[in-house]
């Protein structure tokens, strides 16, 4: 017996290999097999059968699209080498029909879900010494004992004590059953977690948690193992996971021990033949959605897991998001309230506008109202939260000449400037494509050198440098991409805020959900309208939810909290921030939405498209939007095609990238058109399915 295979890391080609005698009863398509290449041994997946050899290397060549005198291809100078053995993988009697679901959803092949499977857990030693230095275990962190130690109990509230015991019994009864766990910030949703997660492993049942960042994965991480008294039993899996902890994790799944499984999107993905629940923290974010090729949204297709392995899974958050809102007004989802903060009281909320308070001095980012509050916040040893979601020192470089913007020459964004280390000096990054270059002595466009170019806006850098001069006595740290890249600065961050061992804490999206800060008081939001001018069809959801979420860290074990919330402009959103009046903004967006058919009312793809060159991009797409729409007359006239647009960024790295939509009440006529209509070859695509 002959095979041929696709390696599940490393080489993406297909080979052929033998099948030695005594493994010949346990081979069948899609089989998981161990195989030599060079000197490796490599898991793959049996994709055809033969019960010959190719005949030549010509017909080698032809099944392999390239050289077949190459070991280890068929050839009579090189023979095909032996498959070793069957590869180690958990036995999930139910894995192959949920990744085969997931694939025909997502237009991919299911190969390339289990190629991101093994490819994490079958890495070679030397990525393991290359991550020791940036990952370290979280579990030294806390101010609590583990190993069973010392463990805090903690009574749960009526309205907690009913989630959990109603939840608890789906986990036991083997029952799908969807729930909204909507608890307002500070109500202990976590604290229903920890029983949930409890109840399963008692009945030797693994549960998966989902966070919309690896940050905040490494913080509930440290959360379980310091208060739950199994630390062994919980493991991560996302990018900053260690090779050994992964290798642990398979280990685990082949036993079918009950393990509690941490991450972004990874984890849903995993063969887990004892899944007894599911959990999802901030399931409003947007986290869940994969950026990066097959663009898969990890909360939509754990609902579908869910289903198919017949467990409860809990959608938590104090914002959920407006299509889960829908579900639960249609009867789809559950809904169990927490209506009371578990400590503290909500905070005071003030709206001040930047444009009134401009003045000939470097704190036009902080208002005389943000300044008195700080003020007399640190006066009484209390703890401050400043918010803005923008990272850097600025914006960016402009002429002061002819307004030239100093732009990336590989991406279609301007380049952010950024204090070095050496005080007054800049340089330019760009957060797409990574490059960095000196600020120009002279402006790129009129050449003029006789002005420097002035830098525009503001980040959490400059904000940082402008709090220092109006606060020198105070502890200060910041808490961004560019300061948090090593989980083992990040942890010591936060440990030290949590510590009382700073006393502010400036910060982007990082800092604005998931975490307790019991003495922070005081939460000033620099620029709050920041974002909203984003052409998407749920900007002012998504922002309103960030600024809600980092005004719920104020107050949590103290009556007396404000929140600042500064703009440029006037917007009726900043109306809703409060928590109680965030269902009523939902019912007015969600009518908008009704009269657009966007999700939740319908369903929307997005095909995105990709070339270096913009003429050949412009062309192909233009022919074959013209094929669609002659297409979907005839046969799907149900479907809208929006497009072809440029997205907000439309060049990265060199790429040029434009943006297709088809919009319809029945994915399945989008998915006809598709079929009936193939995207061309020549440039390279991705389906993105907007979820419901």
């Amino acid at each position: 017996m002959f095979v041929n295979v696709q390696l599940l890391s490393g080489w993406q080609e297909p080979l052929w290999y033998h099948v030695p005698s005594h493994l010949e009863a346990q081979v069948t398509l899609g089989t998981f097999l161990e195989v030599p290449l060079r000197t490796q041994k490599l898991p793959c997946i049996v994709r055809s059968i033969a019960t010959s050899a190719p005949e030549s290397s010509a017909d080698a060549r032809n099944e392999l699209g390239r050289d077949a005198t190459t070991k280890p291809w068929h050839s009579r100078a090189a023979p095909i080498r032996e498959v070793i053995g069957v590869f180690a993988f958990p036995n999930d009697p139910l894995y192959r029909s949920f990744t085969d679901q997931v694939a025909a959803f997502f237009c991919i092949d299911a190969v390339n879900l289990h190629q991101r499977i093994v490819g994490h857990v079958n890495l070679s030693p030397k990525a393991e010494d290359a991550e020791a230095e940036l990952v370290e275990t979280a579990i030294t962190l806390g101010d609590v004992a583990h190993n069973g130690q010392n463990v805090k109990k903690v009574t749960l509230s009526a309205e907690q004590q009913t989630a959990a015991d109603t939840l608890s019994a789906k986990i036991t009864e083997k029952i799908y059953f969807p729930a909204l766990l909507q608890g307002v910030t500070g109500s202990g949703k976590t604290e229903v977690y920890k029983k949930l997660i409890s109840t399963a492993l008692s009945e030797n049942k693994s549960v998966i948690v989902l966070l919309p960042e690896v940050a905040l994965a490494m913080q509930f991480e440290t959360i379980f193992k310091t208060q739950l008294p199994f630390p062994e039993k919980i493991l991560s899996f996302h990018s900053l996971t260690k090779i050994s902890e992964k290798r642990q994790l398979w280990s685990n799944l082949l036993k079918g021990t009950p393990t509690v499984i941490l991450g972004v999107h990874l984890p849903v993905l995993l063969p887990i033949s004892n899944l007894g629940c599911i959990i999802i923290d901030e399931e409003h974010e947007r986290g869940f959605q994969e950026k990066r090729h097959p663009k898969i949204n990890s909360k939509e297709i754990a609902l579908w897991r869910a289903k198919t392995y017949n467990c409860p899974i809990v959608l938590g958050s104090a914002t959920p998001s407006l299509p889960t809102l829908h579900s639960v007004a249609a009867g789809r989802i559950a809904r169990f309230r927490l209506t009371q903060r578990f400590q503290g009281a909500f905070p005071a909320i003030t709206h001040v506008l930047l444009n009134k308070e401009k003045r000939a001095r470097k704190t036009f980012w902080i208002t005389k109202e943000l300044e008195k509050a700080i003020t007399e916040c640190l006066a009484r040893k209390e703890q401050v939260i400043l918010y803005l979601n923008r990272r850097g020192h600025s914006f960016s470089a402009q002429c002061q000449e002819c307004g030239t913007i100093v732009m990336c020459e590989s991406c279609s964004v301007s380049l952010t400037p950024h204090a070095t280390k050496i005080d007054d000096t800049f340089e330019l990054k760009c957060h797409y494509c990574g490059c960095t270059k000196p600020v120009p002595t002279q402006c790129p466009s009129c050449s003029k050198a006789d002005k420097p170019l002035i830098m525009k806006g503001v980040g959490t850098q400059q904000l940082t440098t402008l709090v220092q001069k109006l606060f020198p006595q105070a502890r200060i740290a910041r808490a961004d991409l560019d300061s948090t890249k090593k989980k083992r600065e990040w942890l010591q961050t936060v440990e030290a805020f949590k510590a009382d061992n700073l006393d502010i804490l400036i910060g982007t999206q990082l800092i604005t959900k998931g975490y307790h800060f019991p003495r922070v008081t005081l939460v000033g939001i620099i620029w709050a309208d920041l974002g909203l001018a984003v052409p998407d069809y749920h900007t002012r959801e998504t922002v309103l939810q960030k600024l809600i979420q980092v005004a719920g860290r104020a107050g949590r074990e103290h009556a007396g909290s404000n929140v600042i919330i500064q703009s440029m402009v006037e917007d009726d959103l900043f109306s809703f921030i409060s928590e109680e009046k965030y269902e009523e903004f939902c019912k007015h967006e969600l009518a908008t939405r009704s009269e657009l058919h966007y999700p939740p009312f319908g369903r929307l793809v997005q095909l995105e498209f990709m070339h270096k060159d913009e003429h050949v991009l412009s062309k192909e797409i233009s022919e074959y939007v013209r094929k669609l729409r002659l297409e979907s007359l005839k046969t799907t006239p149900l479907v809208t095609i929006l497009g072809p647009v440029e997205p907000v960024v439309k060049k990265i790295a060199g790429v040029e990238t434009r943006h297709l939509f088809f919009k319809s009440s029945s994915f399945q006529s989008i998915r006809q058109l598709m079929q009936t209509v193939p995207v061309p070859q020549n440039f390279k695509s991705m389906v993105f399915v907007i979820p419901t």
